[in-house]
């Protein structure tokens, strides 16, 4: 599979790469779409927070300063403001359960300037409200004997005992984290955040029985708590449960069903069903995915998190490896639609042209080719580093025009950066095609010093280059 290195900067104007119907198909979609924008328009971040009259801060509960449940990033909301400046709908994109709803209900009674006109009926955007100021961390400005002194300060408190709990996982102190955790839920019995705290240190002792119990408790006193849910679903997988691991993952959706725990709950069942062999199951739950971050992109189109490209690529893969080449023509042809101007449409459109010649459709592979080589022609590329002269080889080869993609990977080889090896590579295929075994020769020397020059830091113990 032909890869273009992560320092490509170019791009490549690809949605003409497909057939004529789906050209104009694409331009009526184009057309609703600006229909769509004048109606609605999304503003960034900042042009939203530019036009706030008034702002209010989520009042997070206790329980959201006592545990970590996921990965830090603040909490978006997404907001739609009428002609009064008034949100009329907010929802969460991304956080923790603890806190989404402190922050819609804040993010609701905020008030806007609104920019309406020019057939603008409302306007859109996120807000991302942070983190609580007081949350746990491990950092050198709050090294563990502080909670240990919160505890001292206030040997009574459940919040200060589990803070302390939640200190020590990170620390990896976990016998410790128990007897905080313990000592927590003495105070304040059956809170789903200590018992929640209980049942991750478990797990992390690899005691799941114990992990498993407390995880339940979890559930059944706070249905909603989905990161209970998550934890509980990998435990039971751990455990050999995955039918059971699957239903309960299906349940967070149906309690909590925003956009941010069904990305989690696809890429979860995704996991499971690829590490237990079902290969149809995990891809039918990256189509959901797929569906999942379009969806957020349409409400935070600066959520670059939220890339169905890179999930698209890997059922394109799928359905290669199975032979199935017509459903992964249109995985690609997705990608192209999703990200016209990128690498990851040109890597795309070649998988395209490549297909259809197995299928014996050189006409269409031709005809992408083509479209991709005018576009590179004529439109400025940089070719410091040898990427333009790579991507005509690239294209030449599938074109079958072996003497011209050997010209353009000899430039490419020549201007390569030291990390990549690709140019080399791609003349050392073709020069066995052609049949010159004394400049395949001087090809495979070249790569097998390049591999062993990269692999000497390792042989050494020194670091690890990244390999190309």
């Amino acid at each position: 599979m032909f890869k273009l290195g992560q320092c490509l900067t170019v791009v490549f104007l690809l949605h003409f790469c497909g057939n004529p119907t789906s050209v104009v198909s694409s331009s009526n979609n184009n057309q609703a779409s600006l229909m769509q924008k004048i109606s609605k328009r999304v503003l960034s971040e900042k042009e939203l927070l530019s036009l706030a009259k008034k702002r209010v801060d989520p009042i997070y509960p206790q329980e959201a300063n006592a545990i970590i449940t996921r990965p830090r990033y603040g909490v978006f909301v997404y907001v739609e403001i009428n002609s009064e400046g008034k949100v009329i709908e907010a929802r969460a994109i991304r956080g923790s359960s603890l806190e989404k709803d402190a922050a819609i209900e804040a993010a609701k009674s905020w008030e806007f300037t609104p920019i309406f006109g020019n057939g603008v009926s409302s306007i859109s955007g996120v807000i991302n409200f942070g983190l609580p100021e007081d949350y746990i961390r491990k950092d050198p400005s709050h090294p563990i004997r502080s909670y240990e002194e919160e505890v001292r300060k206030n040997p009574s408190s459940w919040l200060a005992h589990s803070r302390l709990g939640t200190a020590y996982i990170l620390h990896n102190q976990l016998e410790k984290a128990v007897t905080e955790y313990e000592r927590a839920l003495s105070l304040q019995p059956e809170s789903p955040v200590i018992l929640y705290g209980l049942g991750i240190t478990y797990r992390d002792l690899g005691q799941f029985q114990e992990a498993a119990i407390h995880l339940r408790r979890v559930i059944q006193n706070k249905p909603d708590f989905v990161e209970a849910i998550y934890a509980l679903s990998w435990v039971l997988r751990d455990m050999g449960k995955i039918e059971e691991a699957t239903a309960l993952l299906q349940q967070a959706i149906k309690v909590r069903g925003d956009v941010d725990v069904k990305n989690t709950v696809y890429s979860i069942l995704y996991s499971m069903y690829e590490k237990s062999g079902q290969e149809e199951k995990a891809i039918l739950m990256l189509e959901e995915r797929v569906k999942v971050d379009i969806e957020i992109r349409s409400l935070d189109p600066e959520d670059v998190a939220a890339n169905p490209v890179y999930d698209l690529q890997k059922i394109a893969d799928y359905y290669e490896k199975k032979e199935r080449y017509e459903e992964a023509i249109k995985a690609y042809q997705r990608i192209v639609d999703f990200q016209p101007i990128s690498p990851a449409a040109f890597r795309a459109s070649i998988d395209m042209a490549s297909l259809h010649k197995k299928l014996g459709r050189q006409s269409e592979a031709i005809a992408i080719c083509e479209r991709l080589l005018n576009y590179v022609n004529s439109n400025p590329i940089r070719n410091s580093q040898g990427e333009a002269d790579e991507m005509r080889g690239r294209i030449y080869m599938e074109m079958d025009r072996d003497q011209d993609a050997i010209l353009y990977f000899k430039k490419a080889a020549a201007k390569k950066t030291s990390n990549s090896i690709r140019p080399n590579e791609y003349l050392y295929d073709l020069y066995l095609k052609v049949g010159n075994q004394k400049e395949a020769a001087k090809q495979k020397e070249i790569i097998r010093k390049f591999y062993e020059e990269w692999e000497r830091p390792m042989r050494e113990g020194n670091r690890i280059r990244v390999k190309p």
